[in-house]
């Protein structure tokens, strides 16, 4: 069956839709104040709640909002938009502070050898952690928990996954937000009973690259690249305690792509993880990195300049990889995996098999099924699909960029994908 194939080509100059304007329009007309106050006030109205705990995270969120307050290029929708995700994001903090104080016993809560898969944005780690997460041995983390992870009722036990309200609440404003950026989902599938990354249980923490990607955040980005993250790591590692403690599991499946530079904190984290890291020619994944975050910017800028895009995530990516490449040698070789994107796509069962043996897991019969049906009925590609065009969209060659990246591939076998 062939795939019909949409090719976006109003990436500098959109062509907005009858709702892109409706949105714009009403967010013109209902204007926020992008402040931590404001923010903070906003998350203790709607939880109840005002215990924060320390308070060094209010310079973190104040360095957030005005990278978007201070531009004069940022439109009203995306500060809307920007203000309601850390609304969320701070009631979040509120929510776990609660939680802990209330039922200290999740101190005591331990996260026993996880399986942590980490990789380059677009690299195959959300196929690989689906694939994985259909062994229902896994405590793993659907996207609808990941953005409430704390329930509004506090007490256990919880009601079974598909009756929780918060997996509702999830959906009905995923519907709201793809009406507005329709595209945004054939790019990268977003579905609340999906498995999510443990970085936004990070958010709350307030430390993260989570504001790198969506947004031009050159203080932001300075910030972070100098900042230890070992409280960030500790943050999700609480933040899960509490999910284990709601609805306990027998052994976590992980994924955050932050994860790529940040190995020896993740070690650090959970020194009994079994890491499995994701490799692909980063050409590839920066065509669609770019494309897909140029594409939701039409909503959050007033202009847009393709090479600004271009630049700003093949530094990111560099970074990423130079990090990656310098402390890849701290995992020790029976706790790592590397998983190289074509061979992965050539044999899907035999890399997920080589994982098994190295966490020192059983494939039983039972959940090998589930596996290879899962595989079997995500082999060919359906509906439409977005096709990246290098060269014509950004004016680059994929040699150009592929340059920066010779350290990568002199240390790895990566095959080289974009030509």
């Amino acid at each position: 069956m062939s795939v019909e194939i949409i090719r976006i080509r109003d990436l500098e100059n959109p062509v907005f839709t009858e709702q892109e304007k409706a949105a714009n329009a009403y967010a013109e007309a209902n204007p926020v104040e992008l402040t931590v106050e404001a923010v903070l006030a906003a998350a203790m109205q709607e939880t109840g709640l005002s215990d924060f705990g320390e308070d060094g995270f209010r310079d973190r969120l104040k360095l957030i909002l005005s990278e978007v307050d201070d531009d004069p290029d940022s439109t009203a929708y995306g500060r809307q938009d920007w203000f309601k995700k850390y609304v969320g994001v701070a009631a979040t903090r509120l929510q776990v502070r609660e939680i802990m104080k209330r039922h200290p016993e999740i101190h005591d809560e331990v996260i026993r050898r996880p399986i942590i898969i980490c990789g380059l944005p677009r690299s195959g780690t959300t196929h690989l952690v689906n694939i994985i997460g259909t062994d229902t041995r896994f405590r793993t983390m659907p996207m609808w928990e990941s953005r409430q992870p704390v329930p509004d009722n506090m007490q256990r036990p919880l009601p079974p996954a598909q009756d929780d309200r918060r997996q509702y609440n999830l959906q009905r404003r995923l519907a709201s937000e793809l009406g507005v950026l329709p595209l945004r989902a054939l790019m990268h599938p977003i579905d609340p009973l999906h498995i999510e990354e443990d970085c936004f249980l990070g958010d709350s923490s307030f430390y993260g690259f989570g504001p790198e990607c969506n947004l031009r955040v050159v203080r932001w980005r300075q910030f972070y690249e100098n900042t230890e993250i070992d409280t960030y790591y500790a943050y999700i590692r609480d933040a899960l305690k509490i999910l284990q403690w709601l609805r306990p599991g027998e052994r976590w499946l992980l994924k955050n792509v932050q994860n790529v530079e940040h190995l020896a904190a993740v070690y650090r984290t959970y020194p009994d993880a079994t890491i499995v890291t994701t490799h692909r020619d980063p050409v590839a994944v920066i065509q669609s990195f770019a494309t897909m975050y140029m594409y939701r910017s039409r909503m959050y800028y007033k202009t847009l300049k393709r090479r600004v895009y271009l630049d700003h995530y093949a530094h990111m990516i560099e970074r990423m990889l130079r990090r990656n490449v310098e402390q890849l040698h701290l995992a020790p070789p029976e706790q790592r995996v590397d998983v190289f994107f074509d061979r992965f796509m050539a044999d899907q069962m035999g890399t997920v098999e080589a994982i098994y043996v190295t966490a020192g897991m059983e494939l039983i019969p039972a959940e090998r099924t589930n596996i290879a049906k899962y595989i079997a009925d995500h082999s060919h590609p359906t509906g439409p699909a977005v096709k990246y065009d290098l060269e014509e969209d950004f004016g680059i060659t994929a040699d150009e960029i592929r340059a920066r990246f010779r350290f990568y591939f002199e240390a790895l076998p990566v095959k080289v994908e974009v030509r």
